[in-house]
Formats: structure tokens, sequence, C-alpha cells
């Protein structure tokens, strides 16, 4: 017995060391983040959202936290989160952050569990396999995901909780579907209950970010490729599949914020939203072929002198301006075409492939968001870790070998990870990394000047705000800010100056840009000038859907 109870501790534990080194990957990566101030959205979601600053944990304060923000699209779950955060912690990031690293540390272990089940299945050389070959590909898929430098901006970025969130609930669908599939067709009872649990974890991942209405296609991409022999079409898989898309409907009307209300075609449902933005429906899909293929290098080469936090992306005007519009949209076009005519012959290659196209098409396809961010990539990246891992598994024939090299890789990726969080560790340092590596992109220098303004560094400020009119001219906020500021300075000419072209603003003609009102506040006569001694702050700054 002692034996028997010695051996089964053991197994124990060799079944617990893939989580466990998991865990300490992701800690070691992130740990340094945990000081991490509010950043950008940070602040409009969490910090000044009278939503989810709640105090009790009362029924109407929950759904206050839940529903109260006023976000375009309902996020409710992602929401309640920041408000037991707040309940708990208050406005201390280090609670926030904690929360983030946990949810990022669950991912790597979905995706371990995942890339276990989908291992035998994908590399069919390795059905035979003894299961340590299995258990050793999937915790290098799980650490290549865990530790790779583009996944900051999901976890260390406060607000994007909603990405990794959403990636958890997503996957814990996905594997209950698959848990379901994989019980045999006559225990109908217990194949219910799986595939509820499956329903529910769609609902809850729907509510946190609205990408994942895609859990039906992903359940169908693994039921094509990674169950290919096995699947055949019936009566009541094409049932099944359209009511996922008819489910997929109505949540893509939710994520459009109730728009078909005073959208009455087609075409306005579509390009609705665009009126905020400075591309068209056209343009966005030129462009987001070089985004994605962009995407692609930064998980070739991941370096933190390559990470962004905000793109000012040039924007495609026609399919050969610029000449790589043409040859991304063939590039991405023929990887995918040749993906899915190929399937049954390299499974692994098609799943991830289609995974990773598939897991962008939400935003970066026709919904007028920003053109790029980063954290788009954080579900894609398990597609790329399965083709890059099963890559290093072709070629080098020694499993353990194998590991060993992508553990050496994520090691180091790792340690671009704790450096890329250094710079996030510091509010201005980001946004002067920002305007380092984007410097046409105004709103870098222009939350600069915010924190130089509000550390009493009017100097600086001035000249930030000054920047960002040049590259923006019709930045009203700006305007307003550095006519105070100058006036604070006594520069009461140029003062006078940028509240007259405040003044001037036309908010219906730029209601992206539109800030405040200047109606009849007082005014000061200083050096022979007239100027307003006030800016009167009526509404919010508009950027919607920056997702």
């Amino acid at each position: 017995m002692p034996i028997a109870a010695d051996t089964t501790k053991r197994s124990v534990m060799l079944a617990m060391l893939p989580y466990l080194l998991v865990a300490v990957f992701a800690w070691v990566g992130y740990f340094n983040s945990l000081d991490v101030p509010f950043t950008f959205d940070d602040e409009s979601n969490i910090g000044k959202n009278q939503s989810v600053l709640i105090t009790d944990l009362s029924p109407g304060s929950l759904a206050q936290a839940a529903f109260g923000s006023s976000h375009p699209t309902p996020r409710p779950v992602a929401y309640l989160t920041f408000g037991l955060n707040h309940y708990f912690g208050q406005l201390d990031v280090v609670g926030y952050h904690i929360v983030n690293i946990v949810i990022h540390t669950i991912n790597g272990w979905l995706v371990f569990v995942l890339a276990l089940h989908l291992c035998p299945l994908l590399i069919r050389r390795t059905k035979e396999a003894p299961r340590s070959v299995h258990v050793l590909f999937a915790l290098a898929v799980a650490l290549i995901f865990i530790s790779h430098p583009v996944q900051t901006q999901a976890v260390t970025y406060i607000v994007q909780r909603m990405t990794s969130l959403c990636t958890l609930f997503y996957l814990a669908g996905l594997l209950c579907y698959i848990r379901g599939r994989c019980i045999e067709a006559s225990v109908i009872r217990l194949r219910a209950v799986w595939w509820s649990l499956a329903f529910v974890c769609w609902v809850l991942a729907i509510g946190t970010k609205q990408f994942a209405v895609t859990l039906p296609l992903a359940i169908m991409l693994y039921e094509w490729v990674a169950r290919g022999e096995q699947f055949k079409i019936q009566k009541k898989t094409i049932a099944a599949i359209g009511g996922g898309a008819v489910l997929m409907l109505l949540a893509v009307v939710v994520f459009k914020g109730g728009v078909l209300s005073n959208k009455g075609t087609l075409t306005e449902l579509l390009t609705s939203g665009y009126d905020n933005r400075d591309f068209t429906l056209t343009e966005r899909l030129m462009t987001e072929s070089r985004v994605v293929m962009h995407y692609i290098s930064l998980l070739v080469w991941p370096p933190p002198s390559r990470l962004v936090l905000i793109y000012d992306y040039p924007i495609s005007t026609s399919l050969v301006t610029p000449f790589s519009t043409i040859l991304s949209i063939l590039g991405l076009g023929a990887m995918t075409v040749a993906s899915a005519v190929f399937a049954r012959r390299l499974p692994l290659v098609a799943f991830g492939v289609l995974w990773f196209m598939l897991h962008l098409a939400v935003e970066s396809t026709i919904i007028p968001l920003e053109i790029a961010y980063e954290h788009r990539l954080y579900m894609p990246l398990i597609g790329a870790g399965l083709l890059f891992v099963g890559g290093v598994f072709a070629l080098i024939k020694n499993p353990k070998a194998a590991f060993a090299l992508v553990f050496v890789i994520s090691a180091v990726m790792l340690v671009g990870t704790h450096q890329r969080n250094e710079t996030w560790r510091s509010a201005l340092g980001i946004w002067e990394d920002n305007a380092k590596k984007q410097p046409t992109e105004f709103r870098a220098f222009f939350n600069m000047a915010v924190i130089h303004k509000d550390d009493g560094r009017y100097t600086e400020a001035i000249d930030l705000l000054q920047q960002t009119i040049e590259l923006e001219p019709r930045h009203q906020e700006a305007m307003v800010r550095a006519g105070a500021l100058l006036k604070l300075s006594g520069r009461y000419q140029e003062s006078a100056n940028a509240y007259t072209a405040a003044i001037a603003f036309d908010r219906d003609e730029h209601p992206r840009f539109a800030a405040c009102s200047i109606g009849k506040p007082p005014v000061i006569f200083r050096g022979g000038y007239c100027f307003c001694s006030q800016a009167v702050l009526l509404w919010p700054k508009v950027s919607p859907h920056r997702d």
C-alpha cells in the first residue's frame, strides 16, 4: 500500500507539473506589472467610471457595475469584475493587475488542455506516441502563449481584461463542447450537461467582449479539421449550425448597440460608425490586410522595441496605394485557401492558420474600430503557437529536444515581456515610448501634455499641446487646454489665438473631436487681449469603438 500510495502521489505531482510551470512563467513575466498605473482607456472605463466605483455588494450596485457604463457595446461581465475589484481594493492598481495575471495564467492552462487534446488529432504520427509526447507538445504551446511579449497589451493594460477574460470563457466553452463530443452518443444526459455548460460559457464570453460570437465557427473548425474523418453533415448538425448562425446574428446586433433601430438598409448598417472615422469601410478592409501582415511579423519577431500601445497606421487608399496592399491581400487569401484545401493532408497547418484568421475576423474587418491594436492577437496567438510548435516537433524528431528548444525560446521571450512591462510602469514613459515609435500619432503627444500639466510642468505641456494641434488641427480639447495654460503663463496673445480657434471649431462637422462648448463665460482683459476665462466642458471627448 505505501508503494502504491507513493506511486499515485508521484503521478499526481507529475500531472500537476505542466500547470505549475505555466503559472511560474506567467508570474515571472508579469510580477513587475503590479504597480503599472491606469493608462489611456483605463481612466474612462474604470478610474472615472462612476458605475463601477461601487462600495457595497447589493444587487443594485452589482447591476450598476455591470450595466451602468456608457460603452457603445454592452460588456456587463467585464465591467462587473471591475466593480468587484473596486469594492475590494478601491483604485489600488495592484488588485486589478493580480486579477489580470490570474486570468492569463488560467488561459495558459486552458491552452495546455486544448493543445493536449488536439495533438494526436492534428499530428497523426503522434497518435500512437506515449502520452508524455502529447504533454510536451501541449506544454510548449502553452509556454509560447504565456510568454510572448505581444500579450502584454491584453494583460498589463488593465481594461483589456475584456480580451483576456473573454478568451477564458471562450476556451472553457470550446473545451466543454469537446468534452461532450468525446462522450458516447448513448449517454445523452451527460453530453447535454457538457454542452449546456459550453453554452453558458459562450454567453459569458459574449457578455465580456463580442468577438466571442465566433465560437460556433471555432467548433465547426474543430469538427472539420481535427475530427475530419468522423465529421458527417447530418440534419441535426445542419440545424445546430443554423441555430448558431442565428445566435451569432443576434449577438452582432447587440454588438452594434441597437443600430438597426435607426439604420434601415444593410449598407447603412455596415457603414454606420464610419462618420467618426478618417477612413471608409473599403479603406479599412484594404488596410487590415497590411495590418494582419504586421501582426504576423510581430509574432515572429516581437522585441519590445516593436511593440506600441496605439498606432497611426497608414491607410490604404487603393489596392496599389501602397503596393503592399494587393500583395498582402493575395498573400493572406492564398494562405487561407491553401489551408482549407489541404486540411485533410495537413490538419495542423490548416487548424493553426484558420484559427488565426477566424479570431481576427470580427475586429479586423467591417466593424469601424481602430485600425490596429496588439491585444487583438491574444486569441489568434493560440493558432500561431500550434503552428510554430508543430514545426519544431516536425524538424526535431526527439520530442524532449524539441521541447527544450521551445522552452529556451519561451524563456527569452519572457525577458522581452518583462522589459515591455518596465515601459508600462511609467504613465509618462509609455506615451514617450509611443511617440518615439509612432511620431505622427497625436494622442501620444496629447496624453504626455496632460501628464506634464498635472505635474505642474506647464511649459512642457504647452509645447506638447502645440505638437498635438500640428498633427491634428481638429483637436478642440488641445486648443482649449493650450489656451488655459498659455493664459496661466502670461502668454496672452497666444492664449487668445488658441481660444479663438476653439470657439471657431465646428463640432457638427467634426463630432469625433468635439470636446467642449464655449458659451459666454466671464471674460478677462489682460494686456489688451480679451479671451474666455474658462472652457465649459459639456461632454466627454468622443472616441467610439476604440477597441
